[in-house]
């Protein structure tokens, strides 16, 4: 199923039952205690939030040790995805990967450019360095959606390196 998939259609047409992976829900439900800590944030419902997300920004930076304007805060990854899509000229995607990356770019009618991982679903530097140029975004998951792989420490701090040297970008 894609992103955002239609699962009430899906069961409306008799299928077998589905734990829908497409989005991120938990398909055991709500964590212990959600429910306490939605009956106490209930009274700020009726004020509208900052819109700047000035409180969020500065704790997301203390968090990870930066500035608060290098942080991007969005109603959901769709729409961040969107959002920095702008900044660039073309847009490389390791596959497998988040189809999102894929179709936020053909809705902006933006050149993909696809680049395999390995058989191990591992990441080709020396294809990343052949391939990216100035003002490019490369989108990377970690974890990686839909392979769970995570990028080890090095090879990220290698792709780092390269962004910044290419004057290129990553967001994720």
């Amino acid at each position: 199923m894609l992103h955002g998939g239609d699962i009430v259609t899906y069961q409306r047409e008799g299928a077998a039952p589905l734990n829908d992976f497409s989005i991120n829900i938990n398909p055991l439900g709500l964590p212990t205690g959600f429910d306490e800590v939605m009956r106490q944030g209930a009274a700020a419902i009726g004020k509208y939030p900052d819109i700047k997300y000035r409180e969020l920004k500065k704790s997301v930076a203390r968090y990870l040790s930066c500035k608060p304007e290098e942080i991007i805060v969005g109603n959901g990854a769709t729409e961040i995805i969107t959002i920095v899509h702008y900044l660039a000229r073309r847009t490389l995607v390791v596959t497998p990967c988040f189809s999102e990356y894929s179709t936020a770019c053909t809705l902006l009618k933006q050149p993909i450019i696809e680049i395999s991982s390995d058989q191990n679903f591992d990441i080709r530097i020396e294809t990343i360095s052949d391939t990216l140029q100035e003002n490019d975004i490369l989108f990377l998951g970690n974890p990686n959606n839909p392979t769970g792989k995570r990028i080890p420490e090095g090879v990220l701090r290698e792709i780092i390196t390269l962004v910044q040297k290419k004057k290129s970008l990553t967001p994720a």
